[in-house]
């Protein structure tokens, strides 16, 4: 809570707005953009200025008879900030209020694949009639402001107050941990940036989302053969694909010790053999391709699985897991019309942004941390 001491009849009320710090831009910034409210009873026609300990004066400005708002830029978790006003016809103080802001950082992260990225589920989609491209936050990754990540960002972002908010948003789509999450054959991995920002702010991050373990058990390559009923060695590798995921799992974790972050939430990955009424099957051209028993076997053997690894690293590692994706599935269709949106069929086996909503969610319910809400 802010401690504000004020003489009759000034109420100063501190705003703290959010500081965004996407994948583009790497450098952590403590900068704060903050609006003060000076609430002022009516009846009172004043001028007032905005002092403080560690700033010249700021601006001068006439009372409106309901709020005064000056925004401005800060660089200390620590701030005083004094208003003095004095009536029209005198140069007389007649009153004055003193606040001290502490304000408080907490820094989110997301990092893993395209289930994080939001792949299927562009900012803009894409025009098909006139050959518009859809549009993302990152072209390269299919990043998108439509993620189950990115949702739970803006509901903490839109539920809370006085606390600013940073936010690192670098999943891509086919990342793995070899490839683009902890080790990177171009430029830095994923990590190599968390843990800049972690040296950087001499902490590591409030709160980590992350999605892992898809691609190193090699997804993209299992439906590839499922759809093209190439499954004689596919399903005697998948023990070989597991034991590699698993090591995959144990490596990221021994980084993430390294910085120590709050909380670390991994969600299970979805359930996109069912359709909307709860039954094994395909709902788009790209699934209808793919036989119903090698489905119910993909199910069986890699979807359950994969979440069952995820438990159990969660488990071993203190992350907190949100086992209830694979159930949210049960009753809907997952996979979605990716011509349509986004050109082509990359995002065909991924959720519609509907669920991505439902995961933030189910999330949001999970998280450890406490905020200033909003009221």
């Amino acid at each position: 809570m802010l401690s504000c001491h004020i003489t009759f009849p000034l109420h100063l009320h501190i705003y703290t707005l959010s500081f965004k710090l996407y994948a583009h831009d790497f450098v952590f910034k403590p900068i704060y953009r903050m609006k003060f409210r000076a609430k002022l009873r009516k009846f009172f026609n004043i001028h007032c200025v905005f002092l403080s300990t560690t700033e010249n004066l700021l601006k001068q400005q006439e009372n409106d008879h309901s709020f005064i708002i000056i925004p401005f830029v800060c660089t200390t978790t620590r701030y005083v900030v004094t208003l003095k006003g004095w009536a029209n016809t005198s140069n007389k103080i007649i009153m004055n209020g003193r606040t001290v802001i502490s304000v408080r950082d907490y820094w989110i992260a997301s990092i893993g694949d395209s289930f994080a990225s939001g792949e299927g589920n562009p900012d803009i989609p894409a025009g098909l009639m006139n050959m518009v491209p859809a549009k993302w936050i990152s072209d390269q990754c299919h990043r998108s402001s439509r993620s189950w990540a990115f949702k739970v960002f803006e509901k903490i972002l839109n539920e809370t107050h006085d606390d600013a908010i940073h936010f690192t948003y670098i999943p891509c789509t086919g990342a793995s941990v070899d490839n683009g999450i902890l080790i990177s054959a171009k430029g830095d991995s994923q990590m190599d940036t968390v843990l800049r920002i972690s040296k950087l702010r001499g902490s590591g991050p409030d709160l980590l989302l992350m999605s892992v373990g898809g691609n190193d058990i090699g997804y993209s390559e299992i439906l590839s053969s499922l759809i093209w009923g190439k499954t004689t060695t596919l399903f005697e590798t998948i023990d070989m694909r597991f034991f590699y995921a698993s090591y995959q799992f144990d490596r990221l974790a021994l980084t993430l010790k390294k910085i120590k972050p709050s909380q670390i939430v991994i969600p299970h990955y979805f359930d996109l053999t069912r359709n909307e009424r709860g039954i094994i099957d395909a709902d788009c051209a790209e699934m209808r391709q793919i036989r119903t028993e090698n489905l119910i076997l993909a199910e069986k053997k890699i979807l359950q699985r994969i979440n069952k690894l995820i438990s159990k690293k969660a488990q071993l590692y203190c992350w907190t897991v949100v086992d209830e994706v694979a159930e949210l599935f049960r009753s809907r269709g997952s996979v979605r019309d990716s011509l349509r949106l986004q050109g082509n069929s990359f995002g065909a086996f991924h959720p519609i942004e509907e669920a991505h909503q439902s995961i933030a969610d189910l999330i949001w319910n999970k998280l450890k941390f406490q905020f200033h809400y909003n009221h």
